[in-house]
């Protein structure tokens, strides 16, 4: 049997960045992340002014970035901004993903449908990793 983990968590001060931030459970992690004191840049490809505004009642900062996770230059340049505004990276939760038309058959995907769904939930998770890792390595 395992025990349950008890007590909270002490991120206090840590910057964190959260893709797919403006809704659903990138929102609630990066508020979850703010509430146990963390910084937390909320990132997506909508505004994510709600959760900008949580993460702040939280007390902590937060920046809101707006980014296309396939793009690598829009990548570079929001992990250039957070470790130019913060000086520094501590946490990474790549969030952002697709699920494409949960409605269509298998076989009737398109390959520019595939291709979107690849680029966005395998692609840019890489592409965001390689872009925070020299700043998290050491």
């Amino acid at each position: 049997m395992v025990a349950p983990i008890s007590g909270r968590i002490n991120l206090k001060d840590q910057r964190a960045i959260v893709t797919g931030a403006a809704r659903g459970i990138g929102q609630a992690t990066a508020l979850a992340l703010a509430r146990e004191g963390a910084n937390v840049a909320a990132c997506d490809i909508i505004e994510a002014a709600e959760t900008v505004k949580g993460i702040e009642k939280a007390g902590r900062r937060a920046l809101g970035l707006r980014y296309d996770a396939v793009d690598i230059a829009q990548i570079q340049y929001l992990v250039k901004t957070v470790v130019e505004t913060w000086g520094g990276i501590d946490i990474l939760i790549n969030n952002a993903a697709i699920l494409g038309d949960s409605k269509k058959a298998f076989q009737e995907i398109t390959a520019e449908e595939w291709d979107l769904l690849f680029a966005v939930n395998v692609r840019g998770t890489f592409f965001m990793t390689k872009a925070v890792w020299p700043h998290m390595e050491r």
